[in-house]
């Protein structure tokens, strides 16, 4: 009983879409684009998307965790 009331519920959760971190980071880089570089407070992140271009021939798992690092 208990078994087929869970099956049933769980088949009518919604599943919304999510994003994982390396695409929301893709996003940023491509809305703020080259503009990037000519703002002084955003250095940062140009070190951090050089360091993920140098890395391009990496596999996509390494690229992900690249992208979802915190970095200091």
């Amino acid at each position: 009983m208990i078994e087929s009331v869970v099956e049933s519920e769980q088949e009518n959760v919604l599943l919304l879409p999510t994003l994982k971190l390396d695409r929301v980071y893709d996003y940023f880089i491509e809305a703020v684009g080259s503009g990037l570089a000519s703002r002084p407070n955003l250095q940062r992140w140009v070190e951090i998307q050089n360091l993920i271009d140098d890395a391009k021939n990496k596999d996509i798992d390494s690229l992900r965790i690249l992208k979802a690092y915190r970095y200091p």
